[in-house]
């Protein structure tokens, strides 16, 4: 990997946790396993932060770049694997152009007893779906991401991993992300609204 990669990925790695960090203050009730959020709700929050640090940086990997969530269009026409339609979590790109894709982010739940088989199965796909989605274009890519990136929620932060030229870079890296919980509906009531007489 030349130097200038690593930089980008170092670059990418320190924005992606800071984005998920700032999830797991704001937003961390969602990962609650008794409130049981799907993962289209957490990409969500995860994309809303991650836009905002990617808009308001002034890096250079990101000129002329746009963050988008599901979004499934290869140049003007849709995002196909082995046939079927994709929909990435994640992506960081240049619109319409495939020269500039620069990251592509699939997100899991963790697995859990009740409904493994089918999570362990999307886990899968989701690992292929970034294998494939990371093949340079000179090596017959046909997206041509320069990095992917697979997260995965757990109740105390994310396991990473990243993928680069079709392959995987090394093994799932855990980082402890600590949740900022609201302590009760009282406490989220302004401080001089009125109570109510009785």
């Amino acid at each position: 990997m030349i130097n200038n990669e690593k930089k980008v990925q170092e670059r990418l790695k320190t924005d992606i946790l800071s984005a998920l960090r700032r999830m797991y203050a704001e937003d961390g009730k969602l990962l609650l396993r008794d409130i049981g959020v799907c993962e289209r709700s957490l990409m969500h929050r995860f994309t809303h932060y991650f836009m905002e640090l990617v808009e308001s940086s002034r890096c250079k990997i990101y000129e002329g770049l746009h963050v988008d969530g599901e979004y499934n269009r290869h140049g003007i026409d849709p995002k196909r694997l082995a046939g079927n339609l994709i929909f990435p979590d994640v992506i960081v790109h240049k619109r319409g152009d495939d020269s500039a894709n620069l990251c592509v982010i699939e997100f899991k739940k963790s697995l859990t007893t009740e409904g493994e088989r089918r999570s362990e199965c999307d886990f899968n796909r989701d690992v292929e779906k970034l294998r494939v989605m990371t093949i340079s274009q000179n090596d017959g890519g046909e997206f041509g991401y320069q990095w992917g990136v697979h997260v995965i929620f757990l109740s105390d932060g994310v396991e990473m991993k990243w993928f680069c030229n079709g392959v995987e870079c090394g093994e799932y890296e855990k980082h402890v992300l600590p949740k900022r919980l609201p302590q009760s509906r009282a406490g989220w009531r302004c401080h001089n609204a009125r109570t109510p007489k009785r």
